[in-house]
């Protein structure tokens, strides 16, 4: 009974290394998916905002959801500081899946450069960049409510681009929403802190008025066609491509658990059956042996001459 128990731990405790397995495998292909999707058009997407911007919301969400841009960016402008500087922007993008949109203020950063020796360098390699981003009104963002929110902008491709897309009309509040505050910042090794940057001047936050940034509103029947939109029809497909990456990793993945399972589970049964057999084979073969030896023992002899 120990014995047989010890068994039904063992083979618990292996059914639930392989489900493990087989998720990390999923999760893993999934992110393979999105970063080669991406890198494979890099060259084309650092030409242009607008692609670049519809192409990360598009791998970001690798659910079929869709994408498209205005073309013309909202607001523009540049922050120096001795010590760095950057280009920043922001675009209207609506994200679009089953006719349902959801419109987001995409914060656009490129050409970023610190050379601040006393600023953070994260695991991967990469300046930690965040924004304040404050409101008028408390919003409502799923079960976060606040006025102000601090938010870090994520890296794409280098470490000269970052972005953080803010799902505008996913914010819930009981007035109009309207930005009081867009200041950036990098973070300081030391002491975690946050070195400012420069902020948005207080006379072109207007510029990013819930009617600037649901683009929804006006083009949603049109984005495929309207001259003021950017939308490519081809980067969801050219996404579902890749595809093929979790058929190669589960691939590997059966390779590996396959003997595994064989030799833990089955070797030794299919090695006892395999003995059993040869056992009787043998057995077998001695039997006709001795039929053979009797034979011929009993044969009667001829009488000598």
């Amino acid at each position: 009974m120990k014995s047989k128990g010890i068994y039904w731990f063992v083979t618990s405790l292996y059914v639930i290394l392989v489900a493990f397995s087989t998720v990390f495998t999923s999760m893993y292909s999934e992110a393979e998916k999105v970063v080669t999707f991406l890198q494979d058009q890099k060259a084309e997407l650092l030409q242009d905002n607008t692609k670049l911007l519809a192409a990360t919301v598009i791998a970001n969400n690798h659910d079929g959801t869709d994408a498209f841009v205005l073309k013309n960016p909202l607001y523009t402008t540049s922050m120096t500081l001795s010590s760095a500087s950057l280009d920043l922007s922001f675009y209207s993008v609506s994200e679009v899946k089953k006719d349902e949109f959801v419109d987001c203020l995409a914060i656009l950063v490129t050409d970023l450069s610190i050379e601040d020796d006393a600023s953070l360098i994260n695991s991967d390699g990469y300046h930690e960049l965040t924004a304040t981003l404050g409101f008028s009104t408390t919003v409502t963002l799923g079960d976060t409510s606040a006025r102000t929110f601090s938010e870090t902008f994520i890296t794409l491709f280098e470490d000269t681009s970052k972005l953080i897309l803010i799902e505008f009309s996913k914010l819930v509040a009981n007035e109009p929403i309207a930005f009081s505050e867009i200041t950036l910042g990098y973070t300081l090794e030391d002491t975690g802190t946050t070195q400012p940057l420069g902020s948005v001047e207080s006379s072109q936050l207007s510029l990013l008025s819930p009617e600037n940034i649901e683009i929804s509103q006006t083009y949603g029947e049109t984005y495929a066609t309207a001259p003021e939109i950017f939308y490519d029809s081809s980067y969801v497909s050219k996404l579902s491509s890749y595809n093929i990456l979790y058929v190669k990793n589960v691939a590997i993945e059966i390779l590996i658990i396959g003997p595994l399972t064989y030799f833990i589970f089955f070797h030794k049964h299919v090695r006892a059956k395999w003995k059993e057999k040869q056992a009787l084979k043998k057995k077998d073969e001695n039997a006709k042996y001795e039929a053979m030896k009797q034979e011929i023992l009993n044969e009667p002899k001829e009488p000598k001459q």
